[in-house]
């Protein structure tokens, strides 16, 4: 309320004067049984009995944040209820087409047991089945083991009683409100509430506060983060944030290379790289409701194989291969692990797994040279690249295509130049085909991803 104050005083003092009654969680439960007129079944809920805000005294908003005092008028709905909590009725009800989602206009015939106190840890949305007899879910989307049943005792009731009496305040028992809408023509559709039996309070204050005084603190949302942010509070927000892999540079590194030629047309080469001096790298990643690390202090051991054939004067086919032999390249190779129920949006992230030594080759034929001493003169080329993630570090030196188009990536490039006159040449690189070797990481699983296609062209004067 302090920070209300602060930004708009006059509509804090509209609101330090109103009151509104809230509803609890009752944490009595029965089961109703819906027939039609000619006794055949219709559906079965599980209703929470009553937690009716009509029952409670109005609370002002001036004395929300008093826990002692929420408290207290939670306990005063509760046994205010007690005496019908248990009570099982028959009865006969004709449902308007603007009372219920869940039974269509009609008369039908209820039967209501009682089945004890519990604690529902589920997310289905309680919604209302008629006006003024509690909110149910449908029996048949009810897991028991989202139920912590108390019993129907004595001692159950007082276990009832005193959660019911913090569920103005504690978000673990306190109802969350959702409003729904149903569209009854084309024209006109009708509003109603359901809850769920765990919320945030905070979330469900400001809700009433807008709707009651205006007041929108950022844009419509729950909470005023930039107010907050003024005032030095800092909230904890849970969940997953997707961060792209990042390769370091290497800073210094040592390389040896042999070459050996096969006469005047075809040549191998062999050579070796590998990193020294580097920093220890840590990298974070998910892992249920935490963060496990990863450490490296070893980016690059790499090992490159080539070959060169040359046909005549004016073709050329290479081919290079290679792979980094590290721990480092093979976690960046691999993939995280995703907890996945079909049918369902919900993805838990389970860890990461390593992948293989990362790998990567490339294949290429030349034709002609283009030479600037030499107006007129021309070459072509055309190769396929295929790198792994893991295996390449950056610097690519072809110019015709970006980094971008390498790591993780297989994709073919044409090209070719042209020396117009002494000293200038024309150049066009063209990138197709480029599709991710492994799949990337989403809130939502893995997904397969592809590149467009780029084309470069340049001009180089040579002078």
């Amino acid at each position: 309320m302090e920070i209300i104050k602060k930004d708009a005083p006059d509509t804090y003092n509209t609101i330090i004067n109103e009151t509104q009654r809230f509803s609890i969680n009752t944490f009595a439960w029965k089961k109703i049984t819906v027939t039609d007129m000619q006794g055949n079944p219709v559906g079965t809920y599980l209703a929470m009995a009553s937690s009716q805000s009509n029952q409670s005294d109005k609370i002002s908003f001036a004395d929300f944040f008093d826990k002692e005092k929420l408290q207290n008028e939670a306990g005063k709905i509760w046994d205010k209820l007690s005496g019908s909590l248990e009570k099982n009725a028959d009865y006969t009800w004709k449902v308007s087409n603007n009372e219920s989602f869940l039974l269509s206009p009609g008369q039908y015939h209820f039967k209501e047991e009682f089945l004890g106190y519990g604690e529902y840890k589920g997310s289905q949305i309680l919604q209302p089945l008629i006006t003024q007899r509690g909110m149910v879910i449908s029996t048949d989307k009810i897991n028991q083991d989202e139920f912590n049943w108390f019993g129907t005792g004595e001692d159950a009731r007082q276990e009832a009683r005193d959660k019911a009496s913090q569920s103005l305040w504690n978000k673990d028992y306190s109802l969350k409100g959702y409003h729904s809408w149903k569209r009854l023509t084309e024209e006109f559709a009708v509003g109603m509430d359901g809850h769920t039996t765990h919320g945030d309070m905070a979330a469900t204050l400001f809700e009433a506060i807008k709707i009651m005084a205006g007041w929108s603190p950022e844009d419509g949302s729950e909470m005023p983060l930039h107010l907050l942010e003024a005032m030095g509070i800092l909230l904890p927000q849970w969940g997953t944030i997707l961060v792209q892999d990042q390769i370091p540079p290497i800073d210094k590194a040592v390389f040896a290379q042999a070459k050996h030629q096969f006469g005047d047309d075809f040549g191998v080469q062999a050579w070796y790289l590998r990193s020294v001096g580097d920093d220890t790298h840590s990298i974070a990643y998910a892992n249920g409701d935490h963060n496990d690390v990863a450490s490296f202090d070893q980016l690059a051991n790499v090992i490159g194989l080539g070959a060169t054939w040359r046909i005549g004067d004016n073709i050329r086919l290479s081919y290079d291969w290679g792979q980094n032999r590290t721990d480092f390249g093979r976690f960046m190779n691999g993939n995280t692990i995703y907890q996945h129920e079909s049918g369902t949006s919900d993805f838990d992230i389970a860890g990461r797994s390593n992948g293989g030594t990362p790998r990567f080759w490339v294949a290429r034929i030349d034709i002609g040279k283009a030479d600037t001493d030499k107006p007129g003169s021309w070459n072509a080329f055309a190769d396929y690249k295929y790198f792994q993630h893991g295996s390449f570090f950056g610097g690519n030196g072809t110019e015709g295509v970006p980094d971008r188009y390498m790591d993780g990536i297989k994709s073919f490039t044409i090209g070719g130049g042209y020396v117009p006159a002494k000293d200038f040449l024309l150049e066009a690189f063209y990138t197709f085909g480029a599709k991710g070797i492994g799949k990337r990481d989403t809130l939502y699983g893995p997904e397969t991803f592809t590149l467009g296609d780029y084309t470069r062209v340049q001009a180089t004067f040579k002078f």
